[in-house]
């Protein structure tokens, strides 16, 4: 394999062992580590953290570097030419964003911090060099981008034949598969998204999504309908988002 030489001036990044990332489980980026270790100590990455409100990037914006999550949220949305804006997703701790934007070198969408989050920024140019030389890493990088296509595929099968209240079933499975795969409980979600974000990404109305959540406390699928929901009956859930 050819050696990649590029100055790092940033901390190194080791995602296997952890250290202080708490993405370390579920990076995106682990396959690299896993073929040759000794890659991540030439990457020239920048770590930044952003408070809840501020903007990663813009729509438009040149697509310089390929962006991770070590801690925290985001949510990504489209403005209309009136100001309106669309929510198209919520990405987490160990997911790469907005790779729909490589295509045509500049960013696909707006994304703003739903907490406080810290990001890795990993340049392209060292992005390329590596997909070259790591054929691991092409692979995953494949994985990544197959995954984004098929979640946008799905949400729109869901909004198109689903009625609102399997749209919630469905999204508080998928929160609970994805919170599993950070390690942590799959009956708990936390929802750090406000109810308005997330009934625009549902494609509903605000009031219809806290009704829902409201009545799938009720009837004891769940408890909660604020920040944190707690899953209490995930098969009547699935049958539910089956329908």
């Amino acid at each position: 394999m050819n050696t990649v030489d590029i100055q790092c001036e940033v901390a190194t990044c080791r995602p296997e062992t952890g250290d202080d990332c708490a993405a370390h489980g579920t990076c995106a980026l682990r396959a690299f580590a896993r073929t040759d270790p000794s890659v991540f100590d030439r990457i020239s990455k920048q770590r930044r953290v952003f408070r809840r409100g501020e903007i990663l990037f813009h729509a438009g914006q040149p697509f310089s570097y390929v962006c991770s999550i070590r801690s925290g949220s985001v949510k990504s949305y489209l403005c209309s030419e009136e100001g309106d804006a669309q929510v198209t997703g919520f990405w987490f701790a160990g997911e790469l964003l907005d790779l729909n934007g490589i295509h045509r070198d500049s960013r696909a969408c707006v994304v703003e911090a739903l907490e406080t989050t810290s990001v890795c920024e990993l340049p392209t140019d060292f992005l390329q060099q590596l997909l070259s030389d790591v054929p691991a890493a092409r692979l995953e990088m494949l994985r990544n981008m197959s995954a984004q296509v098929h979640s946008a595929e799905e949400l729109i099968r869901v909004i198109e034949t689903k009625r609102t209240d399997q749209r919630v079933a469905v999204f508080l499975l998928e929160m609970s598969r994805r919170v599993a795969l950070r390690g942590l409980s799959d009956r708990e979600i936390r929802l750090t998204m406000s109810h308005t974000d997330l009934a625009s990404f549902l494609g509903m109305a605000r009031e219809t999504l806290s009704r829902t959540l409201s009545r799938f406390d009720a009837e004891g699928m769940v408890t909660g309908r604020g920040e944190v929901i707690l899953i209490r009956d995930p098969d009547v859930l699935r049958a539910l988002a089956r329908g």
